[in-house]
């Protein structure tokens, strides 16, 4: 959304888990675009299916888990956590490089933002590549740790 051809900045929006790149365009991206102009609006897709995503409501998940340590082991569902971040950081990271190289953008001008569990992944990326700054939107009170006995979060 936005400016195609030489952007001044780069914005990109992240969904939340169980929502997809979609339904953020949608809601949000073309509503900042307006506000934000010459910029120009990105809103990847995760990879993952959400353990809740069906063929009429499919839903995303950035931090997909395998959900089969023991989940009453307080360090496992740290060390499983920091496994998933650290896999997906790798991951968006690239896409991000990639995409600041299409562009000719320089780090200070992107601008990373995500929507609860992708204000998780937009924040640390944020930090690491350092990106002119982050935007948290949503409430992340913690990410939630996937069981694959129970096949739900706990």
């Amino acid at each position: 959304f936005g400016k195609r051809s030489q952007p001044t900045s780069i914005i990109v929006m992240l969904h939340g888990l169980n929502d997809s790149a979609a339904s953020c365009a949608e809601g949000a991206a073309k509503n900042w675009v307006k506000g934000i102009p010459g910029s120009l609006v990105v809103v990847p897709q995760s990879p993952d299916q959400s353990i809740w995503s069906d063929s009429k409501d499919p839903g995303y998940d950035w931090l997909r888990q395998r959900g089969t340590h023991d989940t009453n082991d307080e360090e496992a569902n740290v060390r499983e956590l920091q496994r998933v971040v650290r896999v997906r950081m790798r991951h968006t990271e690239s896409w991000l490089k990639a995409l600041l190289k299409k562009y000719t953008m320089r780090k200070d001008r992107l601008i990373l933002t995500g929507f609860s569990q992708g204000s998780i992944l937009a924040a640390l990326c944020a930090v690491r590549l350092g990106a002119l700054g982050a935007v948290v939107c949503g409430g992340v009170t913690g990410q939630p740790v996937y069981s694959a006995q129970e096949d739900d979060y706990v």
